[in-house]
């Protein structure tokens, strides 16, 4: 004897249907046994296929309990249904309920994929129960090219691939011809030998022929059970029919799930079917992303321009340290604070002062205090953080270095015309002061405008970072690696020096002329014969090399430019403006503004030679070197050692340091005044009796003038050259890292603020650049939500078309979880899609832009997207698309499957 495998107790299941309540079962109570035939027959509206979903799980009893194996399903939650279903039922449909874009392998191992079994398995089976329906043959297939018994064979071929315990079948040859039909029924007669199979028909004739059993249905109630199992109080059956019934053994139903890799194939063989509408829904789901993209692509691009620009200007504007600063980061809050609105309660009848410049200029500059220490805290900086530091003593070189240079004092002076076409070895400073006196006289009016060129010059003669020693492994290496050698070497003794020139084998006409390169008559010429229309070519105003290489400087020492400096200074007059203009800072003695010769002995000065022309490497813009002449540190340190033991540094020291009254107020007793040439009728007795105002009003500013003649042994500033951003970032630590342990002792004025002046630059132009970006992407991306909106649009369409693909679904085990997983697989593609051509249109889109733009700003890859952009783009594709698919999904996920099955 056995126990009924399944058992119906006073089933009751009601329908509301608008305001009515239609009683489809009323309280049907039945046993079946493990293996029989049950044929469930009556007419049409009677509840037989209501009874049929209610033991298959697909719908659920309003009252009563179905008892399975023994365990009732009161307590039964989704999750258990669906693994009932998935492992216990098997269904066979009138209508086959086959996928339509699945093969016939595909639509059979559907089930199997839900069961957690690997692939090889899963289409091993599948294949096996193709076999046995006799569809070998046809396994790959798609369910539209086969006959209606064909497909009706792929769904008990499908119902029985997961050796379900119970087939249900529901009016399984009510779609086929009569010949079809019995094949069909022989086909499940032969499965009703291993398990339990209840049919639903009409069909009286075949119940009777093929059932072992047959229940007679009428208005919801059983009205006639041909072989009733009739149990004892332990459940067991009272008397077998025909024969003795194996005994149920109870088996662990497992959870139901399906991969996302299931689901995406499931999705992807659908839009496959319909790759037209998937393709246009795609584009226009990366019309946002493209507009997204090229904003990217343009902030990237110029992001990237400007990051080129820095990198190549750490060199030309290293991190600077000096004596007095700009605070940058204060001007820049003070600026802030000056735009703010005012508070309302002064919106009165009155006008404020807003002390904007005030505020400003109490920010404008910090003070720092270059310690012996702090010297030492940068002298033990990791070599490796850095290319080069240059540290400098505020030392003027033009001053002490001469040349020769052929000028003509008559324009100046017509009283003297034969003096034209004079050789004369002067400073450079000299120079400098007689071509600017030169074009600001009467005799060269109409050329006054070029006189403030000559301010923005800076120095002519520069010192080369990293070449303190020359016997060093390290010595030049810094230059070398951002010039190349086009002529000669580089320096290797301390009276060498070499000429910078640009990428081009250029110097400015102004730093040639200073260092004596140009004749007064060629340097006027450069622009006075352009206004006579003449045309000169490169040829006729270049320099060979040759020329460069045997021009002449000497480097003098102070002592011999300011012999003694107890010697009363000659009156200077007009009757020789170049002794004024060479007054620079007029002490009482003759500024030697002039030399016989430039050969200098050994105790004079240093007489220099130029070994060699440099100029920047092809993928450098900028570079450490100024333009012009350029010497090596070792060769200052040579002439700041002299200039330490000076006359003019002793004289500045001690009686130039003396303190005078006059009627102006204190002054220092220096006859140095800002306008020399206001003064030219004072004798040395007359600026001793009443100084004028002088150019040095305190102390301060004097001790500037001795640094500036090399008196001073300490460094007033430090210049810091960066290889790369990395080190930059580093060496920008590195200093944080003083002032942090000066804050934590307590000691604010050793705090020591530096500059860095292209990093602060190019911070205002990236901020400036992100904000736009930002604003740009914010409207671009309406489109994207625009976008999403349309996607969600297709989903749900695509949820109405697959409505019949859920209920299948459903009815073989699938958790509505793994519905949801089906439509977030399908907008996963389409947003995938979307952004994969959203991309690849962007990148087509930039080249465009590039050919454009770079002709018209010389500026190459502007608009470059890069990779990681794009594949942040493709992500955020697919996380909106599905976002946009959450409410279709989970209204998928909510359809009742037996009305999802029964929808066309």
């Amino acid at each position: 004897m056995a126990k009924a495998m399944l058992k119906l107790e006073n089933i009751v299941k009601d329908y509301k249907v608008a305001d009515t309540v239609v009683h489809a079962l009323k309280g049907v109570s039945l046993s079946f046994r493990k293996n029989e035939f049950v044929s469930v027959l009556g007419h049409s509206g009677c509840g037989k296929t209501t009874l049929l979903n209610i033991i298959g799980g697909l719908d659920h009893y309003t009252s009563g309990d179905l008892v399975i194996r023994g365990t009732s399903t009161k307590n039964y939650n989704d999750k258990d249904w669906d693994a009932y279903r998935n492992h216990s039922i098997g269904f066979v449909f009138q209508s086959y309920n086959l996928i339509p874009h699945q093969t016939v392998l595909g639509n059979v191992e559907l089930a199997l994929t839900l069961s957690g079994i690997s692939a090889a398995e899963r289409k091993e089976r599948a294949r096996q129960a193709l076999v046995r329906v006799g569809l070998e043959e046809h396994i790959d297939k798609k369910p539209n090219q086969l006959s209606g018994g064909q497909m009706q064979r792929v769904a008990i071929a499908r119902a029985l691939v997961n050796d379900p315990e119970i087939l249900l079948a529901d009016e399984p040859t009510g779609a086929l011809d009569s010949d079809t039909s019995v094949q069909i029924m022989d086909l499940i007669k032969e499965i009703a030998g291993e398990r339990l199979v209840i049919m639903v028909t009409h069909n009286p004739e075949l119940a009777q022929q093929y059932s072992t059993r047959i229940v007679r249905l009428t208005d919801g109630v059983v009205v006639d059970d041909s072989d009733p199992f009739v149990e004892d109080e332990t459940g067991e059956e009272i008397a077998a029919p025909l024969a003795e019934q194996p005994k149920v053994k109870g088996k662990k139903q497992k959870k139901t799930s399906m991969s996302f890799l299931t689901a995406f194939g499931l999705s992807g063989r659908n839009l496959l079917t319909k790759k037209g509408r998937t393709l246009i829904t795609s584009i226009a789901g990366s019309i946002g992303i493209i507009g997204v993209c090229l904003v990217l692509a343009l902030s990237s691009g110029f992001g990237g321009y400007i990051t080129r620009t820095e990198e190549d200007m750490l060199s030309a504007y290293p991190i600077q340290v000096t004596e007095t600063t700009m605070d940058y980061e204060t001007i820049m809050n003070n600026m802030m604070n000056g735009m703010m609105k005012p508070d309302l309660d002064r919106m009165d009848d009155k006008v404020y002062v807003n002390s904007f410049l005030t505020k400003l200029s109490e920010g404008m500059t910090v003070k720092n205090n270059i310690t012996r220490e702090y010297l030492d805290y940068i002298a033990a900086m990791d070599p490796s953080l850095y290319g080069a530091i240059q540290y400098g003593y505020g030392m003027s070189l033009n001053e002490n270095l001469y040349t020769e240079v052929e000028i003509n004092p008559g324009v100046l002076t017509p009283d003297t015309s034969d003096d034209k076409g004079q050789s004369k070895n002067w400073s450079v400073r000299a120079i400098y002061d007689y071509y600017s006196m030169l074009l600001n006289s009467d005799a060269a009016a109409e050329y006054s405008s070029m006189a403030s060129l000559l301010s923005s010059l800076g120095s002519t003669f520069s010192k080369m970072p990293g070449t303190d020693d020359l016997t060093s492994d390290d010595y030049g290496q810094y230059v070398l690696s951002q010039y190349e050698v086009i002529e000669g070497k580089m320096p290797e003794s301390e009276d060498e020096i070499v000429l910078v020139i640009d990428s081009k084998n250029e110097v400015t006409d102004l730093v040639l002329a200073q260092l004596g390169f140009l004749s007064q008559e060629e340097f006027l010429g450069l622009f006075t014969d352009k206004e006579e229309g003449e045309d000169k070519t490169d040829e006729e105003i270049s320099i060979d090399f040759e020329t460069v290489l045997n021009k002449q400087f000497t480097l003098y020492y102070n002592d011999t430019i300011y012999p003694d400096t107890d010697k009363s200074a000659t009156n200077p007059t007009t009757d020789n403006i170049a002794d004024v203009v060479a007054n620079y800072f007029g002490f009482p003695y003759t500024y030697a503004y002039e030399r016989d010769s430039l050969d200098a002995s050994e105790s004079e000065g240093i007489n220099l030679n130029i070994v060699g022309i440099l100029r920047p490497k092809e993928d450098m813009n900028y570079g450490c070197l100024s333009s012009g002449l350029n010497c090596t540190e070792a060769l200052v340190n040579k002439l700041r050692a002299n200039s330490l033991k000076s006359k003019i540094i002793e004289w500045m020291t001690t009686e130039g340091k003396g303190i005078a009254t006059s009627e102006s107020g204190t002054v220092y007793k220096v006859p140095c005044i800002t306008n020399l040439i206001k003064y030219l009728a004072y004798s040395l007795d007359d600026w001793k009796a009443d100084p004028p105002a002088t150019r040095y009003e305190n102390e301060e500013a004097w001790n500037s003038a001795i640094r500036a003649f090399g008196g001073n042994d300490t460094a007033t500033s430090i210049a810091l050259y960066a290889k790369d951003f990395e080190t930059k970032d580093n060496i920008l630590n590195y200093l944080d890292a003083w002032n942090d342990e000066q804050e934590k002792l307590g000691d604010e004025g050793n705090v020591v603020q530096y500059t860095d002046q292209i990093g602060l630059m190019m911070s205002i132009v990236q901020t400036i650049l992100d904000a736009i970006t930002y604003v740009l992407v914010a409207f671009t991306g309406i489109s994207l939500v625009v976008s999403s909106v349309m996607i969600g649009v297709i989903t749900y369409v695509s949820v109405v078309e697959r409505t019949k693909e859920i209920g299948v679904l459903r009815s073989i085990g699938a958790r509505k979880r793994d519905i949801k997983h089906v439509f977030n697989a399908e907008t996963f593609i389409i947003g995938l899609c979307a952004g994969l051509i959203g991309v690849l249109v962007s990148y087509a889109l930039c080249l465009i832009v590039n050919l454009i733009l770079t002709p018209l700003t010389g500026i190459a890859g502007l608009a470059s997207l890069p990779l990681y952009q794009a594949g942040i783009m493709i992500l955020v594709s697919v996380v909106l698309t599905l976002v946009s698919g959450l409410i279709p999904a989970s209204a998928a996920a909510k359809k009742d499957p037996v009305i999802a099955l029964r929808t066309e």
